[in-house]
C-alpha cells in the first residue's frame, strides 16, 4: 500500500513538473540554441529525487515528528517543568545544527549538480557528434575534458560528504552531551529526594523515545539533501499556466507585414537592428539579402515574434505581435530556420507535423514531385529519420520541410535559407510548389535570405 501510494504521488508530480518546465524552457532553448542536455538530465532524475523526498517526508519525517510531539507532551505533563524545558532546549539546538548543516550541504550539492550537468552536456555532445571529435583527431582531448569534469565532480561530492560528516558529529555531540548532563542532574535530584525514582525512570524512557527519532534526521538529510537541491532547481524553471484568449486567432487569408521603427540589441550590447521600417504586401514573395552577420536572421526572428524588439512594433495584418502571447504568434507568422531539427521519429510524423494539414497521400505526392530520392522511388513514410534527421541528406531534410509547409495555412511564412542545401533546379521547383500551394491555400509566402532567379543564379 505504501509503495503504491508513493508511486502514484511521484508519477503525478513528476508529470506535472515536467510539463510546466518544458512549457517555459522549450521556447528559451529554441531561441538560445542550447542543446538542453543539463535540463534533460534534471528531468530524467526527477522521479528518483521525488521518490526519495516523498518517502522521507511521508513515511519518516511525519511519523518521527508525531512521535516527538507526543513524547514531549507526556514529559511536560509528568515530570517537573525544568526538565521539559531543558529537553526542549537540547532539541532546539539539535535542530538548529541540523538546519545550518543542511543548508551548507545543499550549497555543496548544488555545486555538484552544476558540475554533473556540465559533464552530462559534454558527454551528450560527444555521443551526438562523434564524427567531429573522431575526424579531427581530438578524441583524446575530449576524453581529457571528461576526466577533468569527472574529477571535479568527485572533489565537490567529497566536500559535500565531509560537510555531512561534520554535521553528524555536531548533532551527535549536542544530543549526547546534553542528554547525558540532563540525566546526571536528574540522578542527583533522585539522590537528594527532589525527584522520585519513578519520575527518573519515566524521564529516561521518554528521552530514549526522543533520541531515536532525532537520530533519523541526519540520515534523511544525507538521503534527500541532493534530491532536494535538484528538485528545487527544476521547480525554479517552471512556467505558470496562462489562460489564452481567442482574440489571437488570425483572420483567414493572406496578411501584410508592417515594420515600424524596429530596433533590437542583445542584452546591453549595441543595436544590431536600427530603426527598420517597411511593408510587405499580402500574398507576395519578398527577399531579404545582405552580407553575413548583417542581422538578417535577427530581423527574421523579430518579424516572426520570436524576439521582442528593443523599440518599434511588428504588425501582421491588423494584429500587433506584441499584443499576442508568444505561444500563439506562430498562428500569424511562421518562422522556419535553416537548420531544421527533425525529431527521431518516422518520416510521416515529421512531414505531417502541425500545423500542416496534409495527409499521407498529399505528403507522398509532394515528396515525389520534389524528387525526394534521385531514383524517384516512393518514400517510406515509416522510415525513422534518426536524431536530427541523420538518416537523410541535407537536401532531403529541406525537401521534407518544404513539403510540410505546402499544407500550412499561416498568413505569412519566413524561410531562413531553408533551401540552402538544394541544387538550383530543385530550388526552383520548391519555390514554384510553394507559390502554387500557398496561392491555393489563400495565404502568402515570405522568404528571407537567398532565392533563385530565372537563370538559376542564387542571391546570398
Amino acid at each position: 500500500m505504501r509503495h503504491h501510494a508513493t508511486t502514484r504521488i511521484v508519477e503525478a508530480l513528476a508529470g506535472h513538473i515536467t510539463v510546466a518546465t518544458l512549457r517555459g524552457q522549450v521556447p528559451r532553448l529554441a531561441n538560445t540554441g542550447d542543446d538542453g542536455g543539463p535540463l534533460f538530465g534534471q528531468i530524467e532524475r526527477l522521479p528518483y529525487n521525488l521518490q526519495l523526498l516523498i518517502d522521507g517526508i511521508l513515511w519518516q519525517v511525519v511519523p518521527l515528528a508525531v512521535q516527538m510531539i507526543i513524547s514531549l507532551c507526556v514529559i511536560t505533563a509528568l515530570v517537573p517543568w525544568p526538565y521539559a524545558l531543558a529537553i526542549g532546549l537540547i532539541i532546539s539546538a539539535y535542530m538548529a545544527a541540523s538546519i545550518i548543516g543542511a543548508d551548507r550541504y545543499h550549497e555543496q550539492a548544488e555545486a555538484t549538480n552544476e558540475t554533473a550537468g556540465r559533464l552530462t552536456a559534454l558527454v551528450g555532445d560527444i555521443l551526438r557528434y562523434p564524427s567531429r571529435a573522431a575526424f579531427n583527431g581530438n578524441v583524446p582531448g575530449e576524453l581529457t575534458s571528461v576526466v577533468h569534469l569527472s574529477n571535479r565532480r568527485l572533489r565537490e561530492a567529497s566536500r559535500g560528504a565531509r560537510s555531512l560528516v561534520t554535521m553528524t558529529i555536531v548533532q551527535s555531540s549536542l544530543l549526547v552531551l546534553g542528554l547525558a548532563a540532563l540525566l546526571v542532574l536528574a540522578a542527583l535530584d533522585v539522590l537528594q529526594h527532589r525527584l522520585s525514582l519513578g519520575d527518573f525512570v519515566l524521564l529516561h524512557a521518554f528521552i530514549l523515545r526522543l533520541t531515536l527519532p532525532l537520530g533519523g534526521f541526519g540520515f534523511l538529510v544525507h538521503q534527500a539533501g541532493r534530491s532536494y537541491a535538484q528538485t528545487r532547481d527544476i521547480l525554479l524553471l517552471r512556467e505558470p499556466v496562462r489562460l489564452e484568449t481567442s482574440s489571437s486567432v488570425p483572420r483567414p487569408g493572406p496578411a501584410a507585414v508592417h515594420l515600424e521603427g524596429l530596433s533590437f540589441r542583445y542584452g546591453d550590447g549595441p543595436l544590431i537592428i536600427k530603426k527598420v521600417s517597411g511593408s510587405i504586401v499580402a500574398g507576395g514573395l519578398t527577399v531579404l539579402v545582405g552580407p553575413n552577420g548583417s542581422g538578417k536572421s535577427t530581423l527574421a526572428r523579430l518579424m516572426a515574434g520570436l524576439l521582442d524588439p528593443t523599440e518599434g512594433r511588428v504588425w501582421v495584418g491588423q494584429e500587433c505581435l506584441s499584443n499576442i502571447s508568444p505561444e500563439l504568434r506562430h498562428r500569424h507568422i511562421l518562422y522556419v530556420p535553416q537548420q531544421i531539427g527533425l525529431f527521431n521519429r518516422p518520416l510521416r510524423d515529421n512531414g505531417l507535423y502541425p500545423p500542416t494539414r496534409l495527409d499521407d497521400a498529399q505528403l507522398l505526392d509532394r515528396l515525389q514531385a520534389l524528387r525526394f530520392y534521385a531514383d524517384e522511388r516512393v518514400p517510406d513514410l515509416d522510415l525513422t529519420v534518426g536524431d536530427r534527421g541523420q538518416a537523410l541528406s541535407g537536401g532531403q531534410i529541406q525537401k521534407l520541410e518544404i513539403a510540410r509547409l505546402t499544407g500550412v495555412e499561416t498568413p505569412a511564412i519566413i524561410l531562413d535559407e531553408t533551401s540552402s542545401d538544394l541544387d538550383p533546379a530543385s530550388e526552383l521547383a520548391v519555390i514554384e510548389m510553394l507559390r502554387v500551394n500557398r496561392r491555393a491555400n489563400g495565404t502568402p509566402y515570405r522568404r528571407a535570405k537567398g532565392t533563385p532567379f530565372q537563370d538559376g543564379a542564387r542571391l546570398i
